[in-house]
């Protein structure tokens, strides 16, 4: 049986206002639905300026069920952040979500996947469990038919490398280093499959049935384990949510269990 884990990066607005405010609530309250709908439970990674503006919605979240993580304060660039400060924030982010759901987080999720050796220490210290921030892109990407390569020579080789680099040198399982669990991305982000859009914004059927046929594909292809990584704001707004629907219905399907990245640790 393949263990499945959905995670969601609950930033809101905060990570890139230029898209524009939408409402968080009917976003997240439609994710919730198609979640029950296929009995699965998933890992939210939130930030703690979401929690502070949303509080009830996070409780809600937490009470369904789902795991709470860190995804920061307000989805700042940990590698660029001093030791103490990075303290400071993740401190800061576990106060407002224990302060909602009586219990600290046991894992994060660095905002934009940027880290290194400096934010595992600070990560570690604070007695987090788990991170989940190792990615290689997915060759399956460059088949894109919205993709930015217009000299087909240089996709074609760019395609290889990346397939090169996935196949020999990706992990195929959750791994601990360092006293942490890195439960790597082996899933293409919603953002990389449906481009960065306003919420507002429809996404054309085409890009659609692509990014559900490349998340079939990378659910076959993996082994014993496999994760999804979506964007309330993206994956649940316009008319997007299909995607979400249609991929758990495909996983649904399968000899799978979905687990929350806390029944993962050791």
């Amino acid at each position: 049986m393949k263990k499945v884990t959905i995670f969601f990066d609950l930033e809101g607005w905060w990570e890139a206002p230029y898209r524009g405010k939408f409402d968080l609530n009917k976003n997240v309250n439609k994710i919730l639905k198609i979640l029950d709908k296929h009995k699965a439970k998933a890992v939210f990674n939130t930030c703690g300026v979401v929690v502070e503006f949303f509080p009830g919605l996070v409780k809600k979240i937490y009470e369904n069920g789902h795991e709470i993580a860190s995804h920061g304060y307000r989805h700042e660039n940990f590698i660029q952040l001093p030791s103490k400060t990075l303290n400071n924030i993740l401190k800061k982010t576990e106060d407002l979500i224990k302060e909602v759901t009586s219990s600290k987080p046991v894992g994060v999720r660095c905002p934009w996947l940027l880290h290194n050796q400096k934010v595992y220490s600070v990560i570690k210290s604070r007695s987090y469990k788990w991170v989940s921030n190792q990615y290689t892109p997915f060759p399956e990407l460059f088949e894109n038919p919205f993709n930015a390569y217009p000299l087909i020579d240089v996709h074609r080789l760019a395609k290889i490398a990346v397939k090169l680099q996935h196949t020999f040198f990706y992990p195929r399982k959750p791994f601990y280093k360092n006293g942490l669990l890195e439960i790597p991305l082996f899933s293409s982000m919603d953002g990389d499959l449906l481009s960065l859009v306003s919420a507002e914004q429809k996404s054309p059927k085409s890009l659609l049935n692509f990014a559900l046929n490349t998340l079939k594909k990378q659910f076959n292809n993996s082994k014993s384990y496999f994760n999804l990584n979506f964007h309330p704001w993206l994956i649940g707004s316009s008319n997007r949510a299909i995607l979400l629907d249609n991929t758990l219905k495909y996983a649904s399907n399968k000899d799978i269990e979905f687990v929350l990245a806390r029944d993962l640790i050791k």
